[in-house]
């Protein structure tokens, strides 16, 4: 993470490819485009997404700890902060 950056952001600054002017979320991949990120974040999550559906995922109540198990066990392959919630000190390019 450069100097610049805000410790902790979740997103890659002045990567907007989108009219909506969003940067990109900071991602194992390093991809820094939108359309290259939800392409990849796809094909990452689609199978995680099917042991869901099947019963095979995480277990639990649906209470918050579920929750961010669901999320982190859906986007472990894209994200270092899966599972985590955004009042958390997050893991962002190695760093908390």
């Amino acid at each position: 993470m450069s100097d610049d950056t805000p410790k902790g952001s979740y997103f890659y600054p002045n990567t907007s490819d989108d009219p909506d002017r969003t940067d990109v979320l900071r991602n194992k991949f390093g991809i820094r485009s939108h359309s290259e990120l939800r392409t990849e974040e796809y094909r990452a999550t689609a199978f995680r997404m099917a042991e869901i559906a099947e019963g095979d995922g995480p277990q639990g109540r649906f209470d918050k700890e579920h929750l961010k198990a669901i999320h982190d066990h859906i986007f472990q392959e894209v994200y270092e902060w899966a599972g985590h919630t955004r009042n958390e000190s997050p893991i962002v390019d190695g760093e908390r």
